[in-house]
């Protein structure tokens, strides 16, 4: 392989040239596109994070496959980083902001319904982009189940205030950091407060609080299939502060409070055993909590389980390569699903694409019947047992119906069974 002391030296004004530019490009991208303009372009906030491209709205399942087949190949220890200091908002509010996307007929018909309950604040009423933003912010950040106390109330009002005042400082517009507009983000600050005032906010939340429900629980899912894919895809996961439960929070300093360790600590406890398989019942723990999955148990679970195995079997995660499995029939282009291979050892991964198209109506769950006759084939030499990770489900053969394996969860992984699974 080629050093750097192979290069040819470059003349001294050309070298001192380019060497002051990679000292510029960081600071005028980050100043210039993630903190101006991702702070004017309010179209879809899930688009607008750091290191993005709001102009790639999606990929397709064949463009992430192949995504994930190069870095296998040329950055096995890339970080798979969701949430960071950095990012503009959570990872699990950036992914109930993508949920909008599969709701955009119903999004479209409440904004003037929200429009209308906020007319009658007297402190007046901001630019439409700037009401925009707080309506798609409070969407994603309100509890998932839902405003139960006043101390709740007054800490969302609070973080939505700092929230909007540095994002339209950020923005340059009406306000600023170096020209502050006094008047406007009072205007701003009150808003923001009346929104979540139970007797001036109480038209907005009676338009908004359904809506903003499921959008919660559709997040919530997107957001167990994004964790799975994440701990298992090629790469190294990176989980930040506080993400072990649901990540709701904002730019900095919102991101940055104090996390509750010791919450987390009883929680993963109390699940443990069912982790690390000294009792039965994983299915039956899955349903109990997707049941309460508003607590974030049931994310800091598969988080759990899945680091365990990553632990067991390191070179699998490291140095295994990355296959595609083949998948047919009526959804096939709702899941992914690939195969890691490292000598002996292996494991199949599913993680569904989640839509409303494939949930439970009733439930925060997938609908079995809603993946019909879709199927995947691993292509083995032989029918083989397989133990799913997650639910505990011992399945057997070389092509697997997906209604037995994406329901209730939207992720399944699947090892050999037999040896020391768990």
């Amino acid at each position: 392989e080629r050093s750097f002391a192979d290069e040819p030296a470059l003349p001294a004004g050309l070298e001192d040239g380019l060497i002051r530019l990679w000292q510029l490009a960081a600071a005028a991208m980050a100043k210039g596109l993630e903190d101006t303009a991702f702070y004017r372009d309010f179209s879809l906030l899930a688009l607008n994070e750091v290191g993005g491209d709001p102009r790639v709205v999606s990929r397709t399942t064949a463009q992430l496959h192949r995504r994930l087949e190069l870095r296998a190949r040329s950055r096995p220890l890339a970080l798979c980083a969701s949430a960071t200091h950095d990012t503009k908002r959570g990872e699990d509010a950036r992914l109930r902001l993508a949920m909008l996307s599969h709701h955009a007929d119903e999004w479209r018909d409440l904004l003037p319904r929200l429009s209308a309950a906020t007319r009658n604040f007297a402190s007046g009423i901001p630019h439409p982009a700037d009401e925009y933003l707080a309506w798609q912010t409070l969407a994603a950040i309100l509890p998932p189940g839902g405003i139960s106390d006043c101390e709740t109330r007054e800490s969302l009002a609070g973080r939505l205030r700092e929230y909007l005042l540095k994002a339209l400082r950020e923005g340059k517009q009406r306000t600023s950091w170096l020209a502050p507009n006094e008047d406007y983000e009072a205007t701003i600050c009150d808003y923001a407060e009346a929104l979540l005032d139970p007797d001036r906010g109480e038209a907005f939340e009676r338009e908004m609080a359904p809506f903003a429900a499921r959008l919660a629980r559709d997040g919530a899912l997107a957001s167990l299939a994004a964790l799975a894919l994440k701990c298992t895809a090629p790469g190294v996961p990176d989980f930040y502060q506080g993400t072990e439960f649901w990540d709701l929070t904002l730019v900095d300093p919102d991101n940055r409070r104090p996390v509750d360790y010791q919450r987390r600590a009883r929680a993963l406890g109390e699940l443990e055993p069912w982790i690390a398989g000294r009792v039965a019942g994983r299915a039956r723990l899955v349903e109990e909590l997707l049941g309460a999955w508003p607590d974030g148990r049931i994310k800091l679970y598969i988080l759990a389980s899945l680091l365990q195995l990553r632990r067991r079997r390191p070179k699998l995660f490291v140095q295994g390569g990355y296959e595609l499995v083949r998948v047919e029939g009526a959804c096939a282009d709702d899941v992914l699903a690939f195969r890691r291979r490292h000598g002996d050892e292996q494991l199949v991964v599913l993680v569904a694409r989640v839509s409303p198209v494939l949930m439970n109506a009733e439930r925060c769950a997938l609908d079995a019947a809603a993946w019909g006759d879709t199927r995947c084939a691993i292509g083995d030499e032989k029918p083989r047992r397989w133990l799913e990770l997650l639910s505990g489900r011992l399945v057997a053969g070389a092509e697997f119906r997906l209604p037995e394996l994406l329901s209730p969860l939207p992720a399944a992984v699947l090892i050999p069974a037999g040896g020391n699974n768990h």
